[in-house]
């Protein structure tokens, strides 16, 4: 997870503070070895690898990712 490292790292934001949003398996081990909430994708790279790699929430709209994001702001 190195590029979210950094990114974590620049902006000054830890794991309470971060958010990741992927569309694959990869993506869902990336968000683990960071220690951060993971948002999956169903409209992306990999739906089914995504599924089966069990983000932490599962999202099937764009207008969902928002109110997830909004939800975790507010």
């Amino acid at each position: 997870p190195v590029g979210l490292l950094e990114l974590m790292r620049l902006t000054g934001c830890g794991p309470r503070q971060t958010l990741f949003v992927g569309d694959s398996r990869v993506d869902v081990e990336t968000g683990r070895a960071a220690a951060v909430p993971v948002l999956g994708v169903t409209w992306g790279l990999d739906p089914e690898g995504l599924r089966a790699s069990s983000p932490d929430l599962l999202l099937d709209t764009p207008a969902a990712l928002v109110a997830a994001v909004e939800e975790r702001l507010c």
